[in-house]
């Protein structure tokens, strides 16, 4: 949970300051639930303006309490998507309308300007070359699949996993459902031609649209790869 609220401030690769200054941030959202969630139940005169900030809040909170559960069988780096920022921003919304509840004076400026200031790397900061990196990635494996339709191959070939347990989530049975009826990838297909892993391993270049990838012939070998019954 931490870690997905470090995320907020474009702290990403420094794994002890993003933890503490995670758990700091989240530790303050839940002070800021806590306090506006008994001026709710105290039916204070502001008692709209806390229940909206209790719901910002709590939301957020909620989000990443249950995304950390289910996602921790995946480890550390599971936090680090970046499509989870988009669910916490209610929460920071709940944050800003709180410090703007405040009595003001100079305690309120100084919480402003630290919120403020924390913000900051992660509104300037861009991520070009992380977008870049997977895009590339996946129109290369997407190339190879459409090819060869075996997803432990492209995984190899690629150096790349489109998902980190494809057996799990059965991505080659769901890849041939979408062949099947013509969907997402296969939508616009026309004949769609298979060549087999032997074919490829005669030379030691993988065409990929876009880009020709260096292959170790031996990566494409049949015998080195798990193909029971995917038809090679």
């Amino acid at each position: 949970m931490s870690l997905m609220f470090a995320n907020i401030f474009g702290v990403r690769h420094d794994l002890v300051f993003a933890s503490f200054l995670g758990i700091a941030c989240l530790l303050f959202a839940v002070v800021v639930l806590a306090e506006n969630a008994r001026a709710v139940w105290k039916e204070t005169p502001a008692r709209g303006t806390n229940l909206v900030i209790a719901i910002l809040v709590g939301y957020s909170l909620l989000f990443s309490l249950g995304t950390a559960a289910g996602r921790v069988c995946l480890g550390i780096e599971a936090a680090r998507p970046s499509g989870y920022v988009t669910l916490l921003i209610p929460g920071l919304l709940g944050i800003y309308f709180h410090l703007l509840s405040r009595p003001d004076g100079n305690r309120r400026r100084v919480l402003f300007a630290v919120f403020f200031f924390l913000l900051l790397p992660g509104s300037v900061q861009g991520y070009t070359g992380e977008m870049r990196y997977y895009a590339e990635r996946k129109r290369w494996w997407k190339d190879c699949y459409m090819k060869n339709e075996n997803v432990e191959f492209c995984n190899q070939v690629t150096r790349f996993k489109l998902y980190w347990w494809p057996e799990g989530m059965r991505l080659q049975e769901k890849l041939q459902y979408l062949k099947e009826n013509r969907l997402n990838l296969y939508a616009d297909a026309k004949d769609v031609s298979i060549q087999t892993a032997s074919t490829l391993a005669s030379g030691n270049r993988f065409p990929l649209g876009f880009v020709d990838l260096a292959i170790d012939a031996n990566v494409m070998h049949p015998a080195n790869l798990d193909t029971q019954g995917l038809g090679f």
